[in-house]
């Protein structure tokens, strides 16, 4: 015989069960806060602008992200791929090309502050966007370009008067086989 409770307590967990089941398990950003995926129609409209567009769309939110960035750098020398960090150091020389050779501890990091700017560090770093948003592979690569013009437009350039000063830069870099590259700055503070 069944009983009223033992029944009330069955169908009570079944409903919260199926409740459950309409949820969508999302990812969450290096702050901890959850990515919300795009809807198809913003990838529709994603795939079929052009990059500076895309970059100019999404600019203050990857921004935003790397400002919020909690990563260290000494956390993740191990794990190829790439990351919004914060360097504290003082800048050993910049070069003719406006590159910051950085001292940070023990260590010299490379920084491209000039106009040509490689790599895909920033594209990478931050989780707005994603390849399978994108219509094609150039159209991916095109948009790497983009941020990295975004970013070096809104910073300082460097001169060899910045020799010996400390400063806090704001990066995105790539960690591959254990060695820092194509770190791009986002914001450089003079400390």
């Amino acid at each position: 015989m069944l009983n009223w409770k033992n029944f009330k307590t069955g169908f009570l967990l079944v409903f919260a069960l199926s409740a459950l089941s309409a949820c969508e398990v999302v990812d969450l950003d290096s702050a901890g806060k959850p990515i919300i995926p795009m809807t198809e129609e913003e990838k529709a409209a994603l795939s079929n602008m052009e990059p500076k567009a895309i970059a100019d769309k999404i600019w203050n939110d990857v921004f935003q992200e790397a400002q919020n960035t909690t990563t260290k750098l000494s956390d993740n020398l191990a794990n190829d791929q790439s990351y919004f960090i914060n360097l504290v150091g003082t800048i050993e020389q910049v070069d003719d090309k406006q590159n910051i050779s950085l001292k940070v501890d023990d260590q010299i990091i490379v920084i491209q502050a000039g106009n040509i700017v490689r790599g895909n560090a920033i594209r990478d770093a931050n989780s707005i966007i994603r390849f399978d948003q994108f219509k094609n592979q150039i159209q991916f690569a095109r948009l790497s370009k983009e941020l990295n013009k975004k970013a070096i437009g809104g910073i300082t350039k460097p001169d060899g008067t910045w020799q010996g000063k400390n400063v806090e830069i704001l990066t995105a870099l790539t960690v591959k086989n254990g060695q820092i590259q194509d770190a791009v700055p986002l914001m450089i503070n003079e400390r």
